[in-house]
């Protein structure tokens, strides 16, 4: 199936053979989790022949940064967003999206403006965050009811503690992978 032009990025949308890695990250860490996923991906994981596949790479960006206590007290507001810049959001064309994003308290804004505007149409989803507190259990089963609401097939969540981030999470990375490609 032939990509089509998204309206609001003015970017092609995937094509049904298409894997995106998309995330949102403040720290950096997230950013890591999403290069380990993509890596994971690339060579291989959830093929059955172990075939390389290249993932397309795009990082939600808010229209403007905040200071941590501005992001934290946003979002202690459940269903808070900010305006992003325009990123991919039709994904009903997609062989599989990887959603990531840090859990902060309630929301993440930039995440929670992407999921309203994301439209999945059935598309497989796996959901990776990363975290440092608590209650990241239940903020990722919210974020996968908010994702099916918009149309996504939520196959795998992965949480990774942050201190965890980038040291022997390969293993699970790949099983994560494995369950949303298969």
């Amino acid at each position: 199936m032939a990509n089509s032009t998204d309206a609001v990025s003015g970017r092609e949308a995937p094509g049904s053979g298409d894997v995106v890695v998309t995330y949102y990250s403040r720290t950096g860490k997230t950013a890591q989790l999403a290069a380990d996923v993509t890596a994971a991906i690339e060579s291989g994981a959830g093929t059955d022949s172990g075939g390389q596949r290249d993932p397309l790479i795009e990082r939600i960006d808010p229209r403007s940064e905040r200071s941590y206590w501005n992001w934290l007290a946003r979002s202690f507001v459940p269903g808070s967003r900010v305006a992003i810049r325009p990123v991919e959001t039709d994904f009903r064309d997609a062989r599989a999206v990887f959603l990531g994003t840090p859990k902060w308290t309630l929301s993440c804004p930039p995440v929670t403006e992407f999921c309203r505007r994301a439209e999945f149409g059935g598309t497989p989803v796996g959901l990776f965050l990363t975290y440092g507190g608590f209650d990241e259990q239940r903020y990722a089963r919210s974020l996968a009811a908010t994702l099916e609401e918009q149309g996504a097939d939520v196959r795998a969540t992965l949480l990774v503690k942050r201190d965890d981030v980038g040291s022997a999470t390969d293993d699970r990375i790949e099983r994560f992978c494995e369950q949303v490609l298969s």
